[in-house]
Order: C-alpha cells, then structure tokens, then sequence
C-alpha cells in the first residue's frame, strides 16, 4: 500500500478503530448505509467495520473495508425507494 499524501510505503496496517461507547465499552467504529432511510423504522440498515492504516512518516490515517463489503454497502444503498 503506498501513501495517499506523501507517496510512502511504510504503511501500518489493519489497525482495530474503537469508539468508547457508554460505560467506556469499546465497539468497532463502522459505517453505515440505508436501503429507505426516510423510513421511520425498518430503515433496512446496512454497515461494514472499519479498518486503519496510518502512513508511519506523514501520519495519513486512511480507512477501509473489504471491496466485496463495499460493493454490498452500494447495491443497498441503490434499491433506495
């Protein structure tokens, strides 16, 4: 993986991201997309967790999720109504 910014390769990968949710828990931070998302309930709610790297000499954190996660997260996202 080379560096977005500065055109690195010295990359650290497959870094866990947290949020520290209520009572301090620790939960995968993720995104989120939404087949109706006017709906008031049964929004068809669909997310995928993220994953870091971080370029070691810039410090460019860049996020991602599995491609096939991705190409899941689009075709939800185009049945909206």
């Amino acid at each position: 993986m080379t560096c977005l910014q500065c055109r690195s390769t010295r990359i650290i990968a497959d870094v866990r991201v947290i949020d520290h949710a209520h009572g301090n828990s620790k939960k995968d931070l993720q995104v989120e997309v939404y087949e109706n998302p006017g709906a008031l309930i049964f929004k068809g709610m669909h997310a995928a967790k993220l994953t870091a790297h971080i370029c070691e000499d810039c410090g460019l954190v860049m996020f991602t999720i599995p491609p096939e996660t991705a190409r899941e997260l689009r075709l939800a996202q185009s049945n909206q109504s």
